[in-house]
């Protein structure tokens, strides 16, 4: 299985959903949901101190709401979780205010709206810290209301329900994104997912943080192959190059098939001699006895663009002096 570029296990996933939509959902969280619950406070006819307070926790919302949208997409990380995390201490004040009974058990499937951003826009590690935010927040309402035996029910209902939805939708979500980020004949990286894990290491590498380098392959005379044995014989030569070459590979390495047969290499702390190693691998790697030429080029200062056009270069010139080999860029 291909690994998506730039995508760790647990890594927030806001760069790929957009701060703009996580402004967007979570100011209409905290817009809609006080609405909701003002509305549901007057239909149930609470009494005066209870609906003061549930203004006052309306008004917090409402004010929470304001901050995200003028703040935009400019708040740190932690501002965004932060701001989940006080819907749902929000959302748990509110359960203990209506006084328990059925429209604590209405107020608490609140809870599903910020436990489903969470799985959306945030990592593993962060859902699964804000889920256990939930089921403590709502046991301390419901012990503290003490609703005689149907306690422990009303919890277990309610919670299942959260983690159940925030489930699903991390689940959707990372099926969907590697359908978006993988190429359907070879399991490999596709383009976009290239160009987001290149943005990444070189940005990393501008930081000191490793050598780079970035290799470009194509296959020597794949035209041929589909003229003469026909599109699968073509289709079957990519998928098995594929294969062959992730074998040869480090598991910090990142390769994806850019379209036809021009395959990309990103090669993290790594210097020249390694990486014309590996790509030498590579080249004794290809199957059926066919061969391929590859541009190697190594980052110094440069911007992906600039390493793409050297690597790119350096592909003509090993094309242009017979294929079948590889070419250091200088």
């Amino acid at each position: 299985m291909a690994r998506l570029a730039g995508v760790r296990p647990g890594a927030p996933r806001i760069p790929l959903g957009g701060r703009r939509d996580m402004v967007r959902a979570l100011t209409l969280v905290c817009a809609v949901g006080p609405t909701v619950l003002l509305v549901a406070a007057w239909l149930a006819d609470l009494d005066h101190r209870a609906t003061v307070t549930v203004l006052g926790a309306g008004a917090v919302c409402y004010g929470l709401a304001g901050v995200v949208a003028v703040a935009g997409g400019r708040l740190p990380q932690w501002g965004y979780q932060g701001s989940i995390a006080a819907v749902t201490a929000l959302i748990g004040m509110a359960c203990y205010i209506v006084g328990g009974g059925a429209l604590t058990a209405a107020v608490g499937a609140l809870y599903l709206w910020p436990a489903l951003m969470a799985a959306h826009f945030f990592g593993r590690a962060s859902t699964a810290a804000h889920l256990a935010f939930v089921g403590l927040s709502y046991a301390v309402v419901l012990a503290a209301l003490g609703d005689g035996g149907t306690v422990a029910a009303q919890w277990l209902l309610t919670v299942a329900t959260v983690v159940t939805g925030a489930g699903v939708v991390i689940w959707l979500d990372e099926r969907t994104r590697r359908l978006a980020l993988t190429d359907p004949l070879t399991g490999l990286l596709n383009r976009r997912a290239w160009d987001l894990g290149l943005q990444r290491e070189v940005a990393r590498a501008a930081r000191g943080e490793g050598n780079l380098c970035v290799v470009l392959l194509d296959l020597d005379h794949f035209k041929q192959v589909n003229d003469e044995q026909g599109h699968d014989a073509g289709d079957t030569l990519l998928a098995d190059t594929g294969s062959a070459w992730s074998a040869q590979l480090r598991r910090s390495d990142v390769l994806a098939r850019l379209g036809g047969d021009e395959f990309a290499l990103i090669l993290p702390d790594c210097t020249t001699e390694t990486a014309t190693e590996i790509v030498e691998r590579l080249r004794a790697a290809t199957p059926d006895g066919h061969t391929c030429s590859a541009g190697i080029a190594c980052a110094d200062g440069d911007t992906g663009r600039e390493l793409v056009k050297r690597a790119d270069d350096a592909l003509y010139q090993a094309k242009r002096g017979g294929r079948n080999r590889a070419v250091l860029s200088s």
